[in-house]
């Protein structure tokens, strides 16, 4: 706690003097004291108090005495000397502060739980389900211990299934998840450490403890109960119009579908609350709430809630806002924004070829105002002399298409021709 006597009402004595809530103890220095070394002592000091046997059940001063006494015969500095000769012990030095001799594994109902092992199906569904179960050792730590555990599964229908499992013990805690074949519909789960009672315990009485299983509201979760997992993880959203991700500014015919996809890790509902649409249609207009009858909400999977969106008006300026969540209330994060450009006729004089003069490829962006389901886009690649090289055929969406030609022609001038149902553009394009 740094100097003790740096002031009359030293820290230290606040706390031990502080009624019901405060130390037992304090570890001081008479003068200033640093860092590396204090933190050199204190670790010595924490392994001696909790994990050497040697030191179990002395008393707080005894303690100290033996890992001064290490400290001091182990290769000092000046600084860890000084240290030493400067430590004082505010509070009684006959203080034991553990008697512990035995451990004591222990086990609640509010520390079990169920899972499915697929994290995307609820359990109703699911194939094979985990039981969790937090295991705590609150007596004397023991590495390397290996004992029996049992867990009884009682379903709603049938005899109660009893499975045994040899596991690690904790030296604290641990989470052990022992998986079994779905069966069907449980009512309780119940689960008894140490079961052939093969280990010396402080107490016996905390190794067993029983799950109630409401399977009517557990089958659509993907753990149950949700108390001992919170839901603390963001859900996953994807938005395409037509079909595609694009850029901010990009060309699109009118009246352009939007379509988002929200993917969580627990199941979802026909929500319109989970995915919100805001649109503005200039860029001075505020954003507007689009109401939930002109969106078209369906699950594709437990997991993944879809929504539908065709944006009705003409030429201009769009911008959309996207926000969505999960049953929990966990966001997606930032929301999704998207601006782009309705125009009324998008011809194919409008068609870009980047880089040009190209070296290894060459990016056509070709704008298309409306095309039937199974459109289709056609580059041809010919000579000056009029020979065709190369011809390419691509799937065509109303909007601007951006495809790339991979160059394999040597050096030199080409003539691009581009056709669109019936359409056409031709152009000059440089290979280097």
């Amino acid at each position: 706690v740094g100097n003790v006597f740096y002031r009359y009402e030293t820290l230290a004595t606040d706390w031990l003097m502080a009624a019901d809530r405060g130390a037992i103890g304090v570890l001081s220095n008479s003068y200033w004291s640093y860092s590396a070394t204090s933190g050199k002592y204190l670790n010595a000091l924490y392994k001696a108090l909790f994990t050497e046997e040697e030191t179990l059940g002395k008393s707080i001063g005894e303690v100290l005495q033996k890992v001064s006494h290490g400290i001091a015969t182990n290769l000092p500095n000046a600084y860890d000397i000084a240290n030493i000769h400067q430590l004082i012990l505010l509070g009684d030095p006959a203080l034991v502060m553990f008697r512990i001799s035995k451990p004591d594994y222990s086990i609640h109902a509010d520390r079990i739980f169920l899972q499915s092992k697929n994290p995307t199906l609820a359990l109703g569904k699911a194939d094979s389900l985990q039981v969790g179960v937090v295991l705590s050792n609150v007596g004397k730590s023991e590495t390397n211990r290996i004992m029996s555990l049992q867990v009884k599964r009682t379903p709603a229908n049938g005899a109660a299934v009893v499975s045994n499992y040899v596991v690690r013990a904790p030296t604290l805690r641990d989470t052990l998840y022992l998986t079994f074949p779905n069966s069907g519909p449980l009512t309780k789960i119940e689960v008894l450490v140490d079961d052939k009672n093969e280990v010396d315990e402080l107490r016996k009485d905390n190794n067993t403890a029983t799950l109630r299983v409401d399977w009517e509201r557990a089958a659509g979760l993907v753990g149950y109960p949700a108390s001992v997992r919170p839901d603390r993880l963001n859900p996953i959203m994807q938005v395409s119009i037509n079909g595609r991700v694009h850029v901010n500014d990009a060309r699109l015919a009118a009246s352009p579908t939007v379509v988002v996809v929200l993917t969580d890790e627990n199941p979802l509902a026909v929500d319109t609350s989970f995915i919100e649409l805001y649109l503005k249609t200039c860029e001075s207009c505020d954003f507007r709430k689009v109401p939930g009858p002109q969106i078209s909400y369906s699950l594709d999977s437990p997991n993944r809630l879809r929504a539908t969106y065709p944006v009705p008006g003409g030429p201009g300026m769009y911008t959309l806002l996207v926000q969505g969540k999960d049953a929990s209330g966990n966001r997606v994060g930032d929301p999704y924004r998207i601006r782009w450009i309705i125009e009324e006729n998008m011809e194919l004089s409008t068609v870009r070829v980047s880089p040009n003069p190209a070296n290894y490829y060459a990016k056509f962006s070709v704008p298309v105002s409306d095309v039937p389901v199974a459109g289709t886009i056609r580059l041809n690649i010919y000579s000056l002399t009029g020979q065709m090289l190369e011809e390419l055929e691509l799937e065509a969406h109303p909007g601007e298409n951006e495809f790339y030609w991979l160059v394999s022609q040597p050096a030199g001038l080409y003539v691009y021709k581009i056709q669109v149902e019936g359409r056409g553009y031709s152009g000059k394009i440089m290979v280097r």
